[in-house]
């Protein structure tokens, strides 16, 4: 073998294309020892790592083919980035090649020192083989990676970011089109609430309206009160009111039938308890045939009666009782007898616990009892009046309902009552003046009672008084 040297060029370019096969095969996982092929069986490999203090030496290919297996084991995955690269033409041809680079383990990254010497392979042109290696880790530290970093080769960072821009502009649309949805959806529910708004205006301002023409048409519809203006004056109307003549009752302007001539009138079933009305609400008169108050059947007048002369003011003088009338008796055995009256009639005081005891009048024409039918001059004892009962103000089993507008009915009363939750009257009718009030009577007088402490039943936004009804 001639003692001559390859060129630096010549030496240069063997190493690189050493270099770059043999990292190429050094990074692979599990196959390190497979590149025993590139050793001799005179060839040494010397390995040394910082905490050793002997390195381990291997002579021949089956001691180095071991080594690099330890090696392999020890690593692990890998990846080799070479620094700096120097070589030196040996004689006989060979080739010094000496690299730094870094070694990037899986928690750590070493510094190294790595030594070739190549020399040519015998019986081969442009061969050569790894005649001594050398490799010496001179520092470790441990490599901290960021949470989230990518560690690629360099080779893979063109199609890495092609692919994170990609990923990026989805993600993008992505917000966008929920963004669009999130505003659609805001102004779509701010337009329902605007109109729901605007519905219950409009309900609230017709419901208003409504309500006012209710309550003008009401004050149309609603009767007033009885007139009292044709009653006469005093703590007795009643007792003058036949004889001024006065019959207010006809006078007044008849009420039209409720519903077209339908009142809505419950039949009362025959044999009900209580006193017939009719229609203006005045209990039914039988014709005088039929009453039994024992009155005997009055004559026309003959020629008892003397004729009435006219008095100054224009009405008839009235005549003292002659023989053919009856002594008039006073009207009760328990009630109290009348003073006479006299001229001072205004002088009259109220009723008390010792009021005088009246007497009857003498002259008086009022409430005459018809005389009894016989012989002239004959007068016949007149039956005594029925005594009067006071007006009863305790509880009953009927209620009345006072002026009832026009506008309700009957079936309308009943109804709004089950809908309150409270009984249902056995029978139902109109009474009053023109059909006025409404009565309603019950099964027990606990309904009654339950209706008559309201005191003002509401219907149709109507307040209608309550009270007991006394027959």
């Amino acid at each position: 073998m001639s003692d001559q040297s390859l060129a630096p060029e010549m030496a240069f370019t063997v190493a690189s294309t050493f270099l770059s096969y043999y990292y190429s095969e050094f990074v692979k996982l599990n196959e390190l020892a497979r590149m025993s092929d590139l050793y001799d069986e005179r060839s040494y490999m010397t390995l040394v790592d910082f905490r050793d203090e002997v390195p381990v030496v291997a002579h021949g290919r089956n001691a180095v083919a071991n080594l690099l297996a330890k090696l392999d084991g020890s690593l692990g995955q890998r990846k080799v980035e070479i620094i700096t690269v120097d070589t030196v033409a040996l004689p006989h041809n060979c080739v010094q090649v000496i690299c730094q680079g870094v070694m990037y383990l899986r928690e750590y990254r070493r510094v190294f020192l790595h030594v070739f010497v190549l020399e040519p392979t015998a019986y081969r042109t442009k061969t050569y083989h790894i005649s001594s290696d050398y490799l010496r880790f001179v520092d470790s530290e441990k490599e901290v990676i960021p949470e989230g970093s990518v560690v690629i080769a360099a080779d893979q960072v063109a199609n890495y970011l092609e692919e994170s821009r990609r990923r990026v502009e989805e993600e993008q649309r992505r917000q966008l089109i929920e963004f669009q949805q999130r505003i659609r959806a805001q102004q779509e529910a701010a337009q329902a609430r605007a109109k729901a708004e605007a519905e219950a205006a409009r309900a609230k301002a017709q419901r208003e309206q409504h309500q006012q023409q209710q309550a003008a048409a009401a004050a149309v519809r609603i009767p007033q009160p009885a007139s009292r203006q044709g009653r006469a004056e005093g703590p007795h109307p009643h007792r003058n009111e036949a004889a001024e003549g006065g019959n207010d009752r006809r006078e007044r302007r008849e009420r039209p039938p409720r519903d077209g001539g339908n009142n809505d009138r419950h039949e009362r079933p025959a044999g009900a308890a209580g006193t017939r009305h009719n229609e203006e609400g005045r209990p039914e008169r039988k014709p005088r045939e039929q009453r039994g108050d024992g009155r005997a059947e009055r004559e026309p007048r003959g020629e008892g009666h003397a004729e009435r002369k006219p008095r100054g003011d224009g009405r008839p003088e009235r005549e003292p009782r002659g023989e053919g009338h009856a002594e008039r008796k006073p009207r009760g055995e328990g009630r109290a007898e009348r003073e006479p009256r006299g001229e001072g009639r205004g002088d009259r005081k109220p009723r008390g616990e010792g009021h005088a005891e009246r007497k009857p009048v003498e002259g008086s024409d009022r409430r005459k009892k018809p005389a009894a039918a016989g012989a002239a001059g004959d007068a016949a004892p007149a039956a005594p009046a029925p005594e009067r009962k006071p007006r009863a103000t305790g509880p009953t089993a009927a209620c009345i309902l006072l002026r009832v507008p026009k506008k309700i009915k009957l079936s309308d009363i009943k109804a709004e009552l089950a809908s309150q939750g409270g009984a249902v009257p056995d029978d139902m009718f109109w009474c009053g003046p023109s059909s006025a009030h409404a009565v309603l009577k019950f099964d027990s007088v606990d309904k009654a009672t339950a209706l008559y402490s309201k005191k003002v039943f509401t219907i149709q936004e109507e307040s209608i008084p309550v009270n007991y009804y006394h027959e």
